[in-house]
C-alpha cells in the first residue's frame, strides 16, 4: 500500500512520514462508522485528559508540555483562545438584569442633555484631547450596546496581548532559573486559559437580581486564582513553598499595575474615538 497524501510505502496503517491513516478510496458503511468513532474518541479523549489537568492538576498541563508529552492534549494556544471565547460568549449571552446598576447606569450616562454636550470647536481648529474624551462619554451613554461591544472585542485583544508579556514578568522573576522564553509562555498561556474557565463557571450567576452570589463567586474565583498560580509555579519551577509565594506576589502585583494601566488606556482610547466619531 501506498500513502495516499505523500506516496510513501505504508508498513502499516500509519504513515510514518507525514501520519496520515491509511483508507479506502471507496469506503464502506463500516469504514466510514469507523472512522467517525475514532475521531469522536479521539477528540473527546483529549477534551477530558485537558480538563482535568488544567482545572484539577495545577501546572501540571505545563509540565507534561515541557517533558515532550503533548500529542494526548489540546495545544497550549488552542486551549487559551477557547477559553476565553467560552467566557466572553457567556458574559454577552447572558446580561445582567440587575435593576440597581441599570439605574445607575442610566442616570451616569442616560442622564446627559444637549444641554451638556462641549460646544463645538470654532473652524480651523483641532477639538482638544480633553473635549473628545468628554463627547465620547455622553455619545456612549447614548449609544450603551455600541460601548459594550467595542470594550469586550477590545479586551479580548489586549488580554491577547498581555499574556506574553505574563510571561516576560515570570521569567524575570525567574531569571535564576536556565529555561528558555516559550516556556514561561506555554505556562502564561494555561494559567490564563484556567482563570478564563473559572470565571465562566460564575457568568450564569448574572442572570439574579441581587448581585452578592456573583460577586461572592468572582472573589472567590480570584483568592483561588492566586493559589492556583503558586501550586502551579512550584509544580513547574520548584523552589520552596516561602519563595514561590514571594514570586507569585511580585508577579500578581507588576501585573496587575500593567493591567490597570492598559485597561485605562483603553477606556480613554474608546471614548476618544467615540468622540471623535460624533
Amino acid at each position: 500500500m501506498i500513502c495516499a497524501n505523500c506516496g510513501t510505502p505504508l508498513a502499516g496503517r500509519w504513515c510514518f512520514a507525514c501520519g496520515q491513516p491509511y483508507s479506502s478510496p471507496d469506503p464502506t458503511w463500516h469504514d466510514l462508522v469507523h472512522d467517525a468513532v475514532h475521531e469522536f474518541l479521539h477528540l473527546d479523549g483529549k477534551i477530558f485528559a485537558t480538563a482535568r489537568r488544567l482545572f484539577l492538576e495545577p501546572g501540571e498541563l505545563t509540565h507534561e508540555h515541557i517533558l515532550g508529552r503533548r500529542i494526548r492534549y489540546i495545544g497550549a494556544l488552542r486551549l487559551y483562545l477557547t477559553m476565553s471565547i467560552i467566557f466572553f460568549g457567556l458574559t454577552a449571552l447572558i446580561p445582567n438584569p440587575n435593576p440597581d446598576a441599570t439605574a445607575a447606569t442610566g442616570q451616569e450616562r442616560g442622564g446627559a442633555t444637549s444641554e451638556d454636550t462641549p460646544a463645538a470647536a470654532p473652524a480651523g481648529t483641532v477639538p482638544g484631547v480633553r473635549s473628545r474624551v468628554r463627547q465620547g462619554i455622553i455619545r456612549a451613554g447614548e449609544h450603551e450596546e455600541q460601548l459594550d461591544e467595542t470594550l469586550s472585542h477590545t479586551f479580548q485583544r489586549m488580554l491577547f496581548v498581555l499574556v506574553p508579556v505574563f510571561a516576560l514578568l515570570l521569567k524575570l522573576v525567574y531569571r535564576n532559573r536556565r529555561r528558555n522564553y516559550p516556556q514561561f509562555l506555554y505556562f502564561a498561556l494555561h494559567y490564563h486559559a484556567a482563570v478564563f474557565g473559572f470565571l465562566a463557571i460564575t457568568v450564569p450567576l448574572q442572570v439574579l437580581t441581587y448581585e452578592g452570589p456573583l460577586k461572592a463567586a468572582q472573589a472567590a474565583v480570584l483568592v483561588g486564582s492566586f493559589v492556583y498560580l503558586v501550586v502551579a509555579l512550584k509544580r513547574v519551577f520548584g523552589g520552596t513553598t516561602a519563595r514561590t509565594l514571594v514570586r507569585a506576589s511580585a508577579l500578581i502585583v507588576g501585573y496587575l499595575a500593567i493591567l490597570i494601566t492598559a485597561t485605562g488606556i483603553v477606556i480613554l482610547a474608546t471614548f476618544y474615538r467615540m468622540g471623535a466619531a460624533a
